[in-house]
């Protein structure tokens, strides 16, 4: 159901009172300090970036390739997991 009304009209159809508001005269007044602050505080202050230092290559992990084809990943038998298996009992999977 769609009721169209009214803001000056009350449910009934009353007319209801409007209510004046008297305007103010805003005077002018100077600030006495600035409305924003910088947050960093001190604008001048000076950070030296970091120093340089001699490049470290990563360490190698290319044994952990060779050692990963040794064995097999697979879910375990009647179980929800999975499980590193060797090459040799490969053959069991799901058994």
């Amino acid at each position: 159901m769609i009721i169209h009304g009214s803001i000056s009209h009350t449910y009934s159809g009353r007319r209801r009172k409007t209510q004046r508001v008297k305007k103010v005269k805003h005077t002018f007044r100077a600030a006495d300090e600035p409305l924003f602050r910088n947050p960093r505080g001190n604008e001048t202050a000076q950070y030296p970036s970091a120093s340089m230092t001699k490049y470290k290559p990563p360490a190698d992990t290319t044994y952990k390739q060779t050692e990963s084809r040794k064995h097999t990943v697979a879910i375990a038998y009647n179980k929800g997991g999975y499980m590193v298996i060797s090459d040799e009992n490969v053959k069991d999977i799901g058994r």
